[in-house]
C-alpha cells in the first residue's frame, strides 16, 4: 500500500528520478546493444536477462505487470517514456507506428511503474517506522538495505545519492548520516516538501 500522508523530500524525489531514468536507460541500452527494438517480448527478455539476472519475486511480478499491462489503463510511465525515446534513443523508434512496438513501450511504462511503487512503499513503510512523516533519502536506503531481493538486483547500481556500497552492510551508518544532514538542513531552512 502506499502512503497518501507521506511526502517525499526534495533529495528523495531525486533519488526516485535517477533510479527511473536509471530503469529506462539500461533497457534502451540492453536492447539497442542487441539491434532490437521494443516489443511485449523484447521487454520480457530484457526482465530475465538483464534486470533480474537472478530470478526472485520482483521480476515475477513485473513480468505479471505485462500481462497485465492495456492500452486502456495507460501507465503514468507511458507518455514520458515514448518522449524520451524519440529524444535519446531514435533507433529504438524506427517501428513507432506499429502496433509491436507501441506494446512494447507500454510494456516497459508498466514495469517502471510497478518498480516505482515497489520501492515507494518500501521507503514509506521505513519512514513510518521511524516514526516519520517524510520519505528521505535515508529511507530508501533502509527500505533496500532491508529488502533481500531489491538487494540482489541492484547491488551494483549507482543512483541518486545511493553509493553502490549500500548493499554490502554500510547502509545503517549512510542512513544516519543522511538523517542527520537531512534534519539539519530542515531544521535550518524548513521543510521543503513535494507532494506525491
Amino acid at each position: 500500500m502506499l502512503h497518501p500522508n507521506l511526502q517525499l523530500t526534495r533529495n528523495s524525489q531525486h533519488v526516485f528520478n535517477d533510479y527511473t531514468s536509471l530503469l529506462i536507460k539500461r533497457a534502451c541500452n540492453y536492447l539497442s546493444s542487441k539491434s532490437l527494438s521494443f516489443t511485449k517480448e523484447t521487454v520480457k527478455d530484457y526482465i530475465a536477462n538483464d534486470l533480474f539476472p537472478v530470478e526472485n519475486e520482483l521480476g515475477k511480478y513485473c513480468q505479471s505487470e505485462i500481462e497485465k499491462a492495456t492500452s486502456e489503463k495507460l501507465s503514468h510511465f507511458y507518455p514520458v517514456l515514448v518522449a524520451y525515446l524519440l529524444k535519446n534513443f531514435p533507433e529504438l523508434c524506427s517501428e513507432k507506428e506499429s502496433d509491436e512496438w507501441k506494446e512494447g513501450v507500454l510494456n516497459m511504462s508498466a514495469v517502471c511503474d510497478y518498480m516505482c511503487c515497489e520501492l515507494l512503499e518500501l521507503s514509506g513503510n521505513a519512514s513510518r517506522d521511524m516514526s516519520k512523516q517524510t520519505i528521505g533519502v535515508a529511507h530508501i536506503c533502509g527500505a533496500i538495505s532491508n529488502d533481500i531481493e531489491f538487494q540482489e538486483s541492484f547491488k551494483s547500481w549507482c543512483f541518486g545519492y545511493l553509493p553502490p556500497k549500500w548493499a554490502y552492510g554500510d547502509a545503517l551508518k549512510f542512513a544516519q548520516k543522511i538523517i542527520d544532514v537531512e534534519e539539519d538542513v530542515i531544521a535550518k531552512e524548513g521543510a521543503h516538501l513535494v507532494s506525491k
